[in-house]
């Protein structure tokens, strides 16, 4: 393959390949001026190749974008993408393009996100390819339905009560709710719509479930500062939960009518999106399985949690597929087992 260094780029940005072939494993890579970085999945660097292997060349930004893609995408017809998600699509812990990493930005593109990498390639196909972000840290479904009910004018369009989950960051939600003509707009146009989220709605409800059964206080975990105390008081709670089997059957009911809720809102989402865009092609995200890579400490009481958050999220990956599948244009996309991201016996609390 050429390597090229791309003038301007930091050293991080450097990705120039989607793998490479190492002891007989395919990893993505970044190049360097000293080498070749392979990102195992064991995690950390491991450095493969020397430097004295590569002949770089070094071209701009502006080339770099009329580079070759791909034969696989060359025909993509996308004029205009937008993409609807929670941080994973929103791109967590990257900066954002201006360089500004404001925890309360939202419909912001993040460089190096997927959804990123995905109207790159449309870019590269269609150098007057538009993509737009209707994501933001903390999205959830209920959020989604919310925005896209009254983009279609609903007469009555959903609410969703105020709780922990919301109030946390309610700057970051109000703005994100706020939104709604854009990112309406924006979907109208589009030819291509990624639909990701649950995850945060999963959390939210486990936590009332949890403060409704009487395990928690929200108040008070909310008020605790040191991540030590804050461990601490999990743990003991976790505990008190696996020791009252009456305690974990009023969680679990509470916690399976909140997914019930999130079903009917997914099912709302995917409907409007269609409504807004019907000529465009949507992919429904998959949400990733972290249950099932996590290893806890015997007794410690939270592998119950930790079941029934499994046994969720591969009921909505079921349930996302069978959605999908009542559509002509709609198209589920399952998503790496979170195994391959964790070491075995990784703890909840690493």
């Amino acid at each position: 393959e050429t390597w090229f260094d791309v003038e301007g780029a930091t050293e991080a940005s450097y990705i120039l390949t989607d793998a490479a072939a190492y002891n007989g494993n395919r990893y993505r890579c970044y190049v360097t001026n000293e080498g070749v970085d392979i990102y195992t999945t064991h995690g950390g660097w491991t450095k493969a190749m020397a430097a004295s292997t590569l002949e770089p060349v070094t071209i701009d930004v502006e080339t770099a974008r009329t580079l070759p893609v791909a034969p696989e995408y060359a025909t993509l017809p996308y004029q205009c993408y937008t993409y609807i998600g929670d941080s994973i699509s929103w791109g967590y812990g990257l900066d954002p393009a201006d360089g500004h990493a404001d925890p309360n930005l939202v419909c912001a593109r993040i460089d190096g996100s997927f959804t990123d990498l995905v109207g790159k390639i449309l870019e590269a196909v269609n150098p007057d390819a538009e993509v737009h972000s209707a994501a933001s840290s903390g999205g959830r479904m209920s959020d989604f339905r919310m925005i896209l009910e009254r983009g279609l004018g609903v007469e009555s369009p959903y609410t969703y009560p105020d709780d922990w989950f919301g109030n946390r960051n309610a700057v970051r939600t109000i703005a994100l709710r706020e939104q709604w003509p854009s990112i309406c707009e924006e979907i109208r146009k589009s030819d291509l719509v990624t639909v990701q989220a649950g995850i945060n709605d999963l959390s939210s409800l486990l936590v009332n479930a949890l403060e409704a059964g009487g395990v928690i206080d929200v108040e008070k975990l909310t008020s605790i500062s040191d991540a030590k105390d804050v461990a601490d008081y999990i743990s003991a709670a976790m505990q008190k939960l696996a020791n009252s089997p009456t305690m974990l059957t009023n969680v679990t009911r509470t916690f399976n009518q909140g997914v019930l809720e999130l079903r009917k809102n997914s099912e709302e989402v995917i409907k409007d999106v269609t409504l807004l865009a019907p000529d465009a092609d949507v992919l429904v995200v998959g949400m990733y399985n972290a249950t099932k890579a996590l290893r806890v400490l015997p007794g410690s009481g939270f592998s119950p949690i930790l079941d029934l958050i499994g046994a969720a999220l591969v009921s909505l990956n079921d349930y996302y597929a069978d959605l999908a599948a009542k559509y002509d244009n709609v198209y589920y996309v399952d998503v790496p087992d979170a195994s391959t991201i964790y070491q075995p016996g990784t703890t909840v609390l690493q």
